[in-house]
C-alpha cells in the first residue's frame, strides 16, 4: 500500500472506556497516510500497542475520518514530540473504501500543482 504525504492538522486523544469520560482530544498532525495506517506526530505519550482515536478531515468538502488507531513504532522527535507508525483498527468496508477515495484525490491534487 502506497502512502502519501500529506501533513495535515488532526486531533488524536485515548479511546473512551464503556462509561468513562468522555474522548479528550489534542491537536496532532498526519504527516502520511495510506488505505491501512498514517504516520502522525503527536506530543501525545504513546507506547507499542496502544490504540487511539484519530479524528481528520481530508477533504475540505467531506466528513472527517474518524478511525482507531494502533501504534506500531514509536520515534522520538525533537520538541518533545512523537511520531508514530500506525496501522487502522476496525474499518469497515466503506469507510476503507470512502478513505482510499480521499488519498487517490489528494495524490491528484499533488500531482495537478506539481504540473502546473
Amino acid at each position: 500500500r502506497q502512502s502519501i504525504s500529506v501533513n495535515i492538522e488532526a486531533r488524536c486523544g485515548r479511546r473512551p472506556s464503556k462509561g468513562g469520560n468522555p474522548k479528550a482530544f489534542f491537536p496532532c498532525q498526519v504527516l502520511d497516510i495510506s488505505a491501512g495506517g498514517a504516520r502522525v506526530l503527536s506530543r501525545n505519550v504513546y507506547v507499542e500497542g496502544d490504540r487511539f482515536q484519530l479524528e481528520t478531515e481530508l477533504l475540505p468538502d467531506e466528513r472527517p475520518f474518524s478511525v482507531v488507531c494502533q501504534v506500531l513504532r514509536v520515534i522520538p522527535r525533537r520538541g518533545f514530540k512523537y511520531e508514530y507508525g500506525c496501522r487502522f483498527e476496525g474499518l469497515s468496508e466503506q469507510e476503507q473504501q470512502r478513505l482510499l477515495r480521499a488519498v487517490f484525490t489528494i495524490q491528484r491534487k499533488i500531482l495537478q500543482a506539481q504540473r502546473e
